[in-house]
């Protein structure tokens, strides 16, 4: 009971000087200088010490406690003060505030409750990098996606862009493909001949002179110019492409990063998220489907091409088209609208070339028929064959080391022989 009646007492006398201190400041409305404004802002050191009497470690500013509008009336009044002391003081002593404590925190309010609770939510916006292209095919490649996108397909969505770019490359690069398969079907035709020459030029080992070498490289290029082909044409098609291909995958992979809107509502149908992978496998399985297909349609052309070997990678191709599905479906769909596309049309440029009519327009021939002796050997063979070649070499390399050893001891014994009959 006394702590308490202290407590009132106190209260009432810092009441009173207050009371002085309102007595002593000017009124703000009264103030028309903005110098005279700003010295009422600022706290003076008799505030200050006021303020410290108070509890507070610095004086407020008096104009917190003004309301917005500019009445004449005193800048504390009983009234704020004894709403103040409602709020913040209370007669149980254990909640009054000591001396030279800190002042009570404000609460919060709506806007910094909003903000806290958005900064602690799991949301999170995408944000963009910088594209900034470089001369290096990727980036060139997201610049003429752009430009078709932003310039030539602006109602479309940025699926149809990939596609469309693709389509168009591809239909530029069709007369190189024609050429190469041209070439590729009379390199076939060739072969057998080929194969005669040099086996003809390892029969004869060690023994074969410099006008012998160059006899046989006269009598290859006459080969290739009687059947009109070149063997680096075959190259000029998937080199012409491959800048393409690698710009295409790298530039559509690494698009999220630099046009994250776009991606995320550039497809359509299943795929509408460009940035995420198929939900439902498809495209993948498409692609895998396509890159088969293709294979399966030229099959005959790799087999006549190179008995020995064609069968070795078309198995190859088909392990491919399988392993293609788990090892990439976890790519970003932007990257499988282009492999879908560009396999399609491959898959659909092989049966095109397999048409009768279209071969006679480019001068396409049909495979030869299988040579004797050529049969076409699996990947197992292939490494028997190799082994027992390896083999042979060194059963031929220690039969020579056993024979020069043999004939070493012969001349150690005559040698010995003949110096034993002249001692005796």
């Amino acid at each position: 009971m006394l702590r308490t009646a202290s407590t009132r007492l106190l209260l009432s006398s810092q009441r009173g000087r207050i009371s002085q201190l309102q007595a002593s400041l000017p009124n703000v409305s009264s103030l028309t200088n903005e110098d005279d404004r700003r010295s009422v802002h600022a706290p003076s050191a008799t505030s200050n010490i006021y303020a410290s009497r108070l509890g507070f470690s610095t004086a407020p500013p008096l104009l917190s406690v003004v309301s917005s509008s500019t009445s004449s009336s005193p800048l504390w009044s009983n009234q704020s003060f004894t709403s103040l002391s409602k709020r913040h003081m209370s007669t149980n002593s254990s909640n009054l505030p000591s001396f030279g404590s800190k002042p009570i925190p404000p609460e919060p309010s709506a806007e910094s409750a909003i903000q806290s609770v958005i900064n602690a939510s799991d949301l999170t916006v995408p944000t963009a990098i910088p594209f900034e292209p470089t001369w290096w095919p990727s980036d060139q490649v997201l610049s003429l996606l752009t430009y078709v996108d932003t310039q030539i397909l602006t109602d479309y969505p940025y699926a149809i862009t990939i596609g469309a770019t693709t389509l168009a490359f591809r239909i530029l690069l069709l007369p190189l493909f024609a050429k190469g398969q041209r070439n590729a079907s009379r390199m076939s035709h060739l072969q057998p001949e080929l194969q005669k020459l040099k086996e003809g030029l390892e029969a004869k080992g060690k023994k074969v002179d410099m006008a012998e070498q160059q006899r046989y490289i006269q009598q290859t290029r006459a080969l290739f110019k009687k059947y009109d082909c070149n063997p680096l044409m075959g190259l000029a098609a998937p080199f012409a492409s491959f800048p393409f291909f690698i710009g295409m995958f790298l530039g559509l992979k690494n698009a999220p990063d630099y046009f994250p809107e776009v991606m995320q509502n550039g497809g359509f149908a299943w795929f509408v998220d460009l940035t995420q992978p198929d939900p439902y496998v498809a495209l993948p399985i498409l692609s895998a489907i396509t890159f088969l297909g293709m294979t399966e349609v030229g099959k005959d052309q790799m087999m006549a091409t190179d008995p020995a070997r064609g069968r070795v990678m078309i198995n190859v191709f088909r392990a491919m088209a399988v392993a293609m599905v788990p090892f990439t479906m976890n790519f970003n769909a932007g990257v499988f609208v282009y492999w879908t596309v560009n396999n399609t049309w491959s898959f659909g440029q092989a049966l095109l070339f397999k048409n009768e009519r279209v071969k006679k327009a480019l001068g396409i021939w049909d495979p030869p028929k299988a040579v004797p002796g050529q049969e076409a050997a699996s990947i197992f063979d292939e490494v028997q064959n190799l082994m027992k070649k390896k083999e042979e070499e060194v059963n031929a390399l220690a039969k020579e080391r056993i024979r020069a050893h043999n004939e070493l001891i012969a001349k150690e014994k005559k040698v010995k022989k003949i110096m034993s009959e002249k001692t005796k």
